[in-house]
């Protein structure tokens, strides 16, 4: 039995499991989506009300989750952030994804002079952690829910930005794109017809990953004090609440923060399977295997 014979066992073995894996993690999601639309309902008490008879309470019947300093359910409260928190992360991505796409697409598409100045921005704008940036940004624009979103977008925007221009690249070479263009068709066409649709699979995966990143910027953002104001609660903010009372609120602070790493979690794990399943060369290989084994069943029969 060969090397190669040896490890196509395993090989297909961690397939499996990361498709698993990545059923699992998109139901997750899913479960996790419905709930943070259904929070008002779902919820027992509102983000905001509280009970001074149950002030700093451990996990019980009345509050699964327990209760923070002004006796204001966790359970409740981590519903209705996930609302902030997650809805911070989608309306951030599509900033970086509205803004960075097209400015990717034109650079690449028109280079020479447009895509020089371009790069020299985006580059800039790399130099600075993503954090930082989101924390200047928000600085200059003031602190609220709005100002964090679209200052993690705008942070989040030169890796979309540089991956579709090194899309655009590749394919505007291409035999078809040449081909089209001898005929004499526009550029909007060849743009819409041929670039975007054979550049677009790299974001759509690179887009799974950044909403992980975006909801850890916005937690972090919340955490120092610089998103959503108090009352209104996120998973960052709850965080930041629970952090003045580290000896007495265990459940109060692993909730959130439990709650932020499952989802950042689940979302990478979709992120890889979405690469797995949009990947040519796997798609390639599984049809490659897929005709010798139709040929022998067909031959059976």
């Amino acid at each position: 039995m060969g090397a190669s014979a040896m490890l196509k066992g395993p090989v297909r073995r961690r397939r499996r499991a990361g498709r698993a894996g990545g059923r699992v993690a998109l139901g997750f999601l899913v479960v996790l989506g419905v709930a943070t639309l259904l929070a008002g309902p779902l919820a027992p008490y509102g983000y905001n009300d509280q009970d001074y008879d149950a002030i700093l309470q451990g996990m019980s019947g009345a509050h699964w989750f327990g209760t923070d300093d002004l006796g204001r359910d966790v359970f409740s409260r981590l519903l209705y952030g996930a609302q902030v928190s997650l809805g911070s992360a989608v309306v951030a991505v599509v900033v970086a994804v509205g803004i960075g796409v097209p400015v990717g697409l034109v650079s690449g598409f028109v280079g020479r002079r447009v895509d020089a100045v371009v790069m020299r921005v985006l580059d800039t704008l790399l130099a600075f952690p993503t954090i930082l940036l989101a924390i200047t940004i928000t600085a200059v624009l003031g602190t609220g829910l709005l100002t964090a979103m679209v200052a993690v977008g705008i942070a989040l925007m030169p890796s979309f930005a540089r991956m579709m221009r090194a899309q655009v690249l590749v394919v505007r070479d291409r035999l078809y794109v040449d081909a089209a263009r001898t005929f004499g068709l526009p550029g909007w066409w060849l743009v819409a017809r041929h670039v975007v649709p054979n550049s677009i699979q790299p974001v759509i995966v690179l887009t799974a990953h950044m909403l992980g990143a975006a909801l850890l910027v916005e937690a972090s953002l919340s955490f120092l004090g610089l998103g959503t104001p108090p009352p209104q609660p996120s998973w960052g903010g709850m965080l930041r609440e629970a952090s003045r009372f580290l000896d007495g609120l265990a459940p109060q602070i692993i909730v959130p923060g439990l709650a932020i790493a499952l989802t950042l979690l689940a979302i990478n794990v979709v992120g890889d399977w979405l690469r797995d399943l949009l990947d040519p060369r796997v798609t390639s290989r599984s049809r490659r295997r897929a005709v010798p084994e139709a040929t022998t069943e067909a031959a059976a029969v």
